[in-house]
């Protein structure tokens, strides 16, 4: 049997001769024949089923296959030979075969050929290929590289160590600052009444909407204080940040009495607070 791999997904199909080797056939006959054709060119050799596979890649039942291959093994009055013949391989048709045999002879004929022609192409006598001559060629530098002339028409790009520029050797390097960064609140904290009378007077607020506000943002910033938006709202100081967080939340404060977060409220993240800034941060 031939590999998978190596199988062609073709085969010329006569259909005069199809059609003629059909005609008087039964239905079971010639759907049993064609079949075990198919077979035939899949595996490129005798068809390998037995009845029972036949029967289940038909549909058809068992014992009518059985009586169709023998019908079909068996040469009649007109024929001078059976549409199928019986080997230990399996079922072969003759015609097939002469078909299988040529494909295999154009296919040998063209692997041979092809490996003829790729050490035409590559197999060239090292012997008749010509060294580059390096000596006393020029180099021409070209930023952190090198076009080095290997002849008249070839240039090769060769990769150099990075140069200083002139003038500036033993200069020192520059060196990035760290940009700073903000505190993290301290776990302590609680507004004190500069904020609370903040919260009164410019927000609107009561002393306990003031008081769960803060419990909120304290329970926000504590519970962020590894992310890097904790540190943008400590750039800018924890006093406007508390005051941001008030204006901001107003209307569920009113409303709820405390700072709990629910679905649906509308309320802005304390991501977008801690990076706002209005004109009155920082009044008291």
């Amino acid at each position: 049997m031939i590999p998978k791999d190596d199988r062609y997904r073709w085969f010329p199909c006569d259909s005069s001769r199809l059609l003629g080797a059909l005609s008087g056939m039964t239905p079971e006959e010639g759907y049993t024949y064609v079949v075990t054709l198919l077979r035939i060119y899949d595996v490129e050799g005798p068809c390998p089923d037995t009845p029972e596979q036949l029967a289940r890649r038909t549909g058809l039942p068992v014992k009518k296959v059985r009586r169709a291959l023998e019908h079909l093994t068996t040469a009649h009055a007109a024929e001078k030979q059976p549409k199928l013949r019986k080997t230990e391989a399996g079922f072969i048709n003759d015609f097939a075969a002469t078909i299988l045999e040529t494909r295999v002879k154009k296919k040998t004929r063209a692997s041979i050929h092809g490996k003829t022609g790729a050490a035409a192409r590559w197999g060239k006598d090292k012997e008749n290929q010509r060294p580059p001559d390096r000596v006393g060629m020029p180099t021409l530098p070209l930023g952190d590289a090198e076009l080095e002339l290997e002849g008249e028409d070839r240039v090769r790009v060769r990769k150099i160590k990075s140069r200083p520029l002139a003038g500036t050797e033993g200069a020192p390097k520059k060196t990035k600052t760290a940009k700073p960064r903000g505190e993290p609140l301290p776990e302590d904290w609680k507004p004190d009444e500069d904020l609370v009378r903040y919260g009164l007077e410019t927000v609107g607020l009561t002393r306990e909407q003031v008081l769960a506000g803060a419990v909120e943002m304290k329970d926000w910033a504590l519970a962020n204080a590894h992310r890097e938006i904790a540190y943008k709202a400590g750039e800018r100081g924890w006093r406007a940040a508390f005051q941001r967080w008030l204006r901001q939340n107003k209307n569920d404060l009113q409303r709820t009495g405390s700072g709990a977060r629910g679905p649906g409220t509308g309320r802005k993240s304390m991501a977008q607070i801690a990076t706002e800034r209005t004109p009155d941060d920082d009044r008291y």
